[in-house]
């Protein structure tokens, strides 16, 4: 069985660290973290030395593309009104719009 086989609740955890570079801890040793920079698309840890990529590379570039999502979603949200259009559509009476009043 492997550390891996044994440890399936464990999950490594992975810090951002600046504009595309993370800190991801190892998933056999705890007390291990590896640098990875999304920009140059590489990690320090033995297996991307010997094989060009690796897991810890794998799960920041999925972060990374999630915050990517996020980002995008949320500057697609159209804009809230501020100010005194704010504050006349909160007291304006329903149904009716600025100076179409029946009255």
């Amino acid at each position: 069985m492997t550390t891996l086989e044994k440890n399936k609740t464990y999950r490594p955890e992975i810090v951002r660290i600046g504009e595309r570079m993370y800190w991801v801890q190892s998933a056999t040793d705890r007390d291990q973290r590896y640098f990875v920079d999304l920009h140059d698309g590489t990690c320090e840890c033995v297996g991307f030395a010997k094989r060009g990529g690796c897991w810890h590379l794998t799960e920041a570039r999925k972060i990374e593309d999630e915050r990517e999502a996020a980002a995008r979603t949320f500057d697609r949200r159209p804009a809230r009104p501020s100010g005194m259009a704010a504050l006349i559509e909160a007291f304006e009476p329903s149904g009716f719009a600025t100076g179409d009043y029946p009255f």
